[in-house]
């Protein structure tokens, strides 16, 4: 999942500098710790998917901040916030780390060649600006 996530920063990086999009921030968007109730799944996904987040933007040199209780209900994300022209900001990217729903719809991919299941333990979506990409690990 790492390696896809990193990926995926790389793509919303790429994207933004041919936009010439240099003022931004890669906000990290965590579960309240305070009203768990709110989200699904368990405190050791949950605490894997946030550590992942966070080490992967350390890892990629973002310029990041913390906001808690902005998670989805199912993972947390990494929103990517840019600064316009006279100063406001607009969430133009984000990548949600799920390992919930796939334990919970069990969600399998079939092998041609081996014709055996392959479980995925996560799923990462994306959205840049209007574009929906999703993929499964």
């Amino acid at each position: 999942m790492r390696d896809e996530f990193k990926s995926i920063i790389d793509l919303i990086l790429y994207i933004f500098k041919i936009l010439n999009f240099n003022d931004f921030t890669a906000q990290v968007s965590l579960r309240d710790p305070d009203n768990k109730q709110k989200y699904i799944g368990s405190d050791e996904n949950w605490e894997r998917a946030e550590r992942d987040i966070i080490e992967v933007a350390a890892e990629k040199n973002l310029v990041t901040t913390v906001v808690k209780g902005e998670a989805a209900f199912y993972g947390p994300k990494l929103d990517f916030m840019v600064k316009d022209a006279i100063g406001r900001k607009w969430q133009l990217g984000t990548i949600q780390v799920d390992y919930n729903l796939p334990e919970r719809f069990d969600l399998t991919q079939w092998q041609r060649q081996s014709e055996a299941q392959t479980r995925y333990d996560s799923q990462n979506y994306l959205w840049i600006d209007g574009t929906f990409y999703c993929s499964s690990h």
